[in-house]
């Protein structure tokens, strides 16, 4: 009797079918986890920019949008951006969703928050 050596045809179809469903998976959601890196990045700078000059709400939303916009990430609007006193500093803190089609009518929420605190 000959033994069997490697996967059959089936097989394989069903491996390809699950490597290509996970390479989709991956291709959709890499990109949004990137961007929420970038956000991250902007957010700590603009708190380090607060540290040293103190500026208002609105000029701390200003500065954050400019350097948003040159990273190309133009969907964080103003109510996802808030500031709050706190002892001895400020809280700056992003909340916000992003929706991602996957394919047919499934998609993926992914939500995301951070919080940096600025000591003056």
């Amino acid at each position: 009797m000959k033994q069997q050596q490697g996967l059959s045809f089936i097989s394989w179809l069903l491996v390809i079918g699950i490597a290509g469903a996970l390479a989709v998976v991956g291709l959709k959601l890499i990109p949004v986890y990137m961007e929420y890196g970038t956000i991250s990045s902007v957010l700590e700078s603009v708190a380090e920019e607060q540290a040293t000059s103190r500026k208002s709400g609105a000029a701390l939303w200003t500065s954050m949008i400019k350097r948003l916009e040159i990273n190309n990430i133009n969907y964080i609007k103003k109510e996802n951006f808030k500031t709050e006193k706190v002892d001895g500093g400020e809280k700056l803190s992003v909340k916000y969703e992003v929706r991602t089609h996957m394919f047919g009518n499934l998609d993926t929420v992914a939500s995301f928050e951070k919080t940096v605190e600025v000591q003056y």
